[in-house]
């Protein structure tokens, strides 16, 4: 269930409606590859939710994990995850880094209000 090549113009099936074209770029060396949640106009969402980086980069993960418990896989299916998605399950503390060390298509959501929309996408690619 991975994204299939871009350059053949069909980007395949998504997760949490993370799409190739909404996958915000993060790849650079100097861009934020910080995932936020809980504050802000929409306290019930990520942002971004759809994120694009490189095999080896780290994105952090901050937010009160005691109100929006972090799970790594698919909203409604979490056996749908890749069985190396290396997003933890965190229901403590405000901050969790995750190296990604290998190319795939990682999602995520809150287990608490997943089903309202509160779900992510990190897309991790070769270099």
């Amino acid at each position: 269930m991975l994204f299939r090549s871009e350059a053949a113009g069909d980007a395949g099936p998504t997760f949490h409606g993370c799409s190739a074209a909404r996958l915000v770029d993060a790849r650079a060396p100097s861009a934020s590859r910080a995932v936020t949640f809980g504050s802000g106009p929409n306290p019930f969402s990520y942002s971004p939710n759809c994120l694009r980086v490189t095999q080896g980069q780290s994105v952090t993960f901050m937010g009160a994990f005691s109100v929006h418990p972090l799970a790594p896989g698919v909203q409604g299916n979490p056996s749908a995850s890749p069985a190396d998605n290396p997003i933890p399950a965190t229901t403590t503390g405000s901050q969790v880094e995750v190296t990604f060390p290998r190319a795939g298509v990682f999602p995520f959501f809150c287990t608490v209000h997943g089903a309202g929309g509160m779900t992510g996408v990190v897309r991790v690619e070769a270099p």
